[in-house]
């Protein structure tokens, strides 16, 4: 987990990004600014964007001792502008997360985004995030 966290964490800017759709798989990793041995944790992103306009679903491991289910899930909603993202997570009802949580991202390079995470403006933390599929993936491919 701190290899990956590193290893999205390191990725150097890419200047002259193209306009990219960021519809697609992705997994990423959110540390808290403040741990309190708390360690990173991971999650997957199902991401469609339309028209700038960001929708699509998180999973995350819920490993807790009271944990009610394998998984927390949370809806995702937000916008993509040059090369920031922003989105919301809502995690849904019924789950001990009840919370949502504000991202703000940064397209580093094609397929890598990394920036904060705030609840209510308040904790917050570091986030990454790398894409395992979508179409600019392949739209990087032809260009090389």
């Amino acid at each position: 987990m701190k290899a990956l966290l590193f290893i999205l964490l390191s990725v150097v800017s890419f200047g002259g990004l193209a306009k990219y759709n960021l519809s697609g798989v992705w997994v990423g990793v959110f540390s808290y600014e403040q741990t309190d041995g708390m360690p990173p944790e991971s999650f997957t992103l199902v991401l469609k964007e339309n028209k700038n306009f960001l929708t699509g679903m998180i999973t995350e491991p819920n490993e807790g001792a009271n944990s009610d289910s394998g998984v927390f899930v949370a809806d995702v909603s937000g916008f993509v502008s040059n090369k920031t993202v922003i989105f919301t997570k809502q995690y849904q009802a019924g789950q001990s997360r009840n919370h949502s949580v504000t991202y703000e991202l940064t397209i580093e390079s094609p397929g890598f985004l990394v920036g904060s995470w705030k609840i209510n403006n308040k904790r917050g933390g570091r986030a990454a995030l790398m894409a395992l599929s979508g179409p600019f993936l392949y739209e990087e491919l032809l260009a090389q």
